[in-house]
């Protein structure tokens, strides 16, 4: 296993350059989605006068309130054009710091676990010494980006197994009610939202249907199926022989996480799977 090899000798390890390059136009072009998703949906009448998300935020987060209500719309502004530098690659460290700060400023009044995540896939991206421009993908192997590729593969990793170890430690999820609950409520109270962020097939709805409960077997397979792809996914990554059943496998189950909470997942599904590119060397 390359991993292992380039723990071995340092990180003085031989990888493609190419890898890294792409992870950052695919990772900028997670964050481009996420901050125009942000401006599309409300994201820029959020805190005005009257509004219940300044009184939230002033009466929960008196001083964080001080900082964000200035800054938030220029902030919001701002985080477009680092995407989109990411994504170009010139003063990649500058864009780099700047959305970090960005998104530390979002996590003061909305804290999302895929916030913190995109956060440490940037700082990753940080520590890359040819992380390439525009879409000139270099063909050559060296031990520059070897060790930002080791970090990915341990921050992913991580992620998927501790996300696994939560769901096995809830006796909820294991039964398959927490992904039946979540469909059929959200079908309910869809219509009632101010922008439209579910779309459930009326089948799928009705093998949800909480209150007869007759599809469990369905629900409680697709809990367990979900726990053992999140822990073995990290392992078949890394393995030649393994790797092309297991990056289809990964695209699969976040296209379905995807379809359960489209426009906050899709961007956080984009930058999972970019790194599926840094667990082959």
């Amino acid at each position: 296993m390359w991993l292992i090899d380039a723990i071995v000798l340092d990180f003085d390890y031989q990888t493609s350059e190419w890898r890294v390059q792409v992870f950052r136009v695919l990772l900028g072009l997670a964050c481009l989605v996420k901050n125009i998703e942000a401006l599309r949906h409300g994201g820029w009448k959020r805190f005005e006068n009257g509004s219940f998300e300044r009184h939230r935020l002033i009466s929960s987060r008196p001083g964080a309130s001080r900082l964000v209500l200035p800054l938030y719309r220029v902030v919001l502004i701002l985080r477009v054009f680092c995407a989109f530098g990411i994504i170009v690659g010139f003063g990649l460290w500058f864009w780099i710091s700047v959305l970090i700060l960005a998104y530390l400023l979002e996590l003061c009044f909305e804290f999302r676990f895929h916030t913190v995540f995109t956060i440490l896939m940037l700082a990753i991206l940080a520590t890359a010494r040819a992380p390439g421009v525009m879409f000139n993908f270099s063909h050559e192997t060296s031990s520059a980006n070897t060790w930002t590729q080791g970090l990915a593969v341990v921050a992913v990793t991580h992620l998927y197994v501790n996300s696994a170890w939560m769901k096995l430690r809830s006796r909820q999820f294991m039964s398959g009610r927490t992904l039946a609950q979540f469909i059929y409520v959200n079908s309910l109270i869809g219509p009632y939202l101010s922008f439209r962020e579910f779309w459930y097939p009326r089948w799928l709805v009705r093998v949800a249907d909480i209150k007869e409960w007759r599809f469990a077997v369905i629900w409680k397979t697709a809990a367990v199926m979900t726990v053992v792809a999140e822990i073995i996914l990290p392992l078949l990554l890394l393995s030649n022989f393994t790797y092309d059943l297991a990056l289809v496998a990964g695209i699969v189950m976040h296209a379905l996480f995807t379809f359960l909470l489209p426009r906050r997942l899709l961007p956080f599904s984009i930058a999972t799977v970019s790194t599926y590119l840094l667990f082959q060397p």
